[in-house]
């Protein structure tokens, strides 16, 4: 099942079929006062664990989501993070920028270091030109792929069913839960 992590009933909900979380004060990097709130987990299945014969499964595991997020402030993100703890992740986020507008960033954080971004990518200017004309957030789908043997995680964007590279980690030892930040 999902569990969260710091969770605040208040700032979230389901409406029309679809998960609203407010994005709330806090973050994941280490100088960060306030810890990350409504962090939503769940464990990511392991097939190792049941005895099956890693030769006759995929080669990736993979989990997305679509978000819709318009970033009113520098910092302010939304999207998929392999969690397992606040000293150990992995994420792929819509953020907003200091200048203004959004970005696609993928960054981690290994236990006994700082974190650090992987890549970013600018948010396309045809989506952030459609957000502003119609004040809507416009729809990302964000997907990370996990190696069989959960060492290298890539972090994938699409938004009008292309998939394009974020960001590559080798040597992940991924955590072993997903979850949605």
């Amino acid at each position: 099942g999902w569990s969260w992590i710091r969770e605040d009933s208040t700032a979230w909900n389901i409406a029309d079929n679809s998960l609203m979380i407010d994005t709330l004060s806090g973050g994941m990097w280490l100088d960060t006062q306030v810890p990350p709130r409504n962090i939503l987990l769940r464990a990511l299945h392991d097939p190792r664990k049941e005895g099956l014969v890693l030769d006759a499964l995929p080669s990736t595991h993979a989990v997305e989501v679509t978000v819709h997020l318009r970033p009113e402030t520098w910092g302010e993100q939304a999207g998929l993070v392999l969690y397992c703890s606040d000293e150990n992740w992995i994420k792929l986020v819509v953020e907003g920028k200091k200048s203004g507008g959004s970005q696609i960033v993928m960054a981690r954080r290994r236990p006994g270091h700082q974190a650090e971004v992987i890549d970013k990518r600018e948010f396309p200017a045809a989506a952030a030109a459609n957000a502003q004309e119609n004040g809507k957030a416009e729809p990302v789908r964000l997907r990370l792929e996990i190696s069989r043997d959960w060492q290298e995680v890539a972090g994938l964007i699409d938004l009008k069913f292309c998939l394009s590279l974020v960001g590559k980690i080798s040597g992940a030892s991924c955590p072993r839960t997903v979850g949605l930040t």
